[in-house]
């Protein structure tokens, strides 16, 4: 569906139906930019995790939520400042 970028946040959108067929999240570091992935588990509600990029090691926070009516998952992507 769609990423949107600005410096230290990256913000992803992926169908419902998209994840059920292939469920990796494709998202970028928003430090260094590099491409990353995470493993989308099924949720009623949303969640947040702290993730290093596999390139530049700092830490990201993800925070995935359910968008019901749009059918998607928005992942948030900043950079972790704790």
């Amino acid at each position: 569906m769609g990423t949107k970028r600005r410096e230290g946040f990256v913000r992803s959108i992926v169908s419902l139906e998209t994840l059920k067929i292939d469920p990796w999240i494709n998202y970028d570091c928003p430090v260094c930019g590099e491409e990353n992935v995470v493993l989308y588990e099924e949720a009623e509600s949303a969640s947040s995790m702290i993730e290093d990029c596999t390139i530049c090691c700092r830490p990201n926070l993800l925070q995935l939520a359910i968008d019901y009516p749009l059918g998607a998952v928005v992942l948030t992507i900043s950079a972790d400042a704790g």
